[in-house]
């Protein structure tokens, strides 16, 4: 099914290193975004803050103060696994996509990272899910059959 046709839910996830380990879909429920994250990462790491150095100003200083109200330890989120109902999924997408076109549209590095945590904190804080059972630890290469996803 394509979106436009409405399944109840959806999970989007990177096609390369994602393996599913348990169905999500009987645990899933309307209006939460449930997405991955990097329990070794957080969203203040140094990593981030590099990536974050090559964006325009203002989305770097808008950026920080979103995540300012987040514990410092907050693994960072990732958007290789995201899943969500329908509606959500759609209003999310839309959302990531025009946050691209504003800031990151003729960068020749991807920026997915960066926009997608703002577009989570910003728009999602209290709707979103993450780490166990969404993913087992990011690289961490462990099946636990408790987790929905693996993620490398």
């Amino acid at each position: 099914k394509n979106l436009k046709e409405k399944p109840k839910f959806v999970f989007m996830v990177d096609s390369t290193d994602v393996l599913m380990l348990s169905n999500p879909f009987t645990n899933m429920k309307p209006g939460i975004i449930y997405t991955g994250d990097e329990a070794k990462k957080t969203i203040h790491d140094k990593w981030m803050k590099e990536k974050l150095k090559k964006l325009p100003k203002a989305f770097q200083t808008e950026y920080w103060e979103l995540m300012a109200n987040l514990p410092k330890h907050n693994p960072q989120m990732n958007a290789g696994v995201f899943g969500a109902d329908a509606n959500i999924a759609i209003e999310f997408l839309e959302r990531l996509c025009n946050y691209h076109k504003q800031y990151s549209r003729n960068e020749k590095t991807s920026f997915d990272m960066p926009v997608y945590n703002y577009t989570l904190v910003k728009h999602y804080r209290g709707r979103f899910q993450q780490g166990k059972p969404i993913n087992t630890v990011f690289k961490g290469y462990e099946y636990d059959y408790s987790c929905w996803w693996k993620h490398k």
